[in-house]
């Protein structure tokens, strides 16, 4: 009777698994990522969700340095790594609102116009996916 080997394959990195692993592995260039307000009682397809890109090396370092930075240095920061969005909902009008932007981020004017909150939660979600 012949023995059945069993080999383990390899695990494979998945998108659930690097977002387990962000903030406790190394990211050597920028990445773009998926970053979703999380509502409780809010269905899914009114949660708004962000494409935000890392910080490179040189960025990071900067922010490190900056104890005493004005608060336009972070704003500036956030807006420059917000690549896209879904789900920003005018809740005058209900419509979606469409993002504007390039390789530089998100469009200034309209970037002023998201709540608080959000611009923190995206600098908090900045800073865990680049240290």
């Amino acid at each position: 009777m012949a023995k059945k080997t069993t080999e383990k394959q390899p695990a494979k990195m998945t998108d659930e698994l690097r977002k387990k692993l962000l903030g406790y592995s190394m990211i050597s260039g920028q990445v773009t990522l998926p970053f979703n307000i999380e509502i409780e009682g809010v269905p899914s397809e009114f949660l708004p969700s962000f494409s935000i890109k890392s910080l490179s090396v040189t960025e990071l370092a900067e922010l490190r340095s900056k104890e005493d930075a004005e608060d336009s240095y972070y704003q500036d920061m956030v807006r420059s790594h917000i690549m896209g969005w879904t789900n920003i909902i005018d809740l005058s009008t209900d419509e979606q609102v469409e993002y504007k932007g390039d390789k530089n981020g998100c469009d200034k004017e309209l970037y002023e116009n998201l709540p608080l909150i959000v611009k923190t939660e995206i600098l908090s979600f900045i800073y865990s996916i680049s240290k």
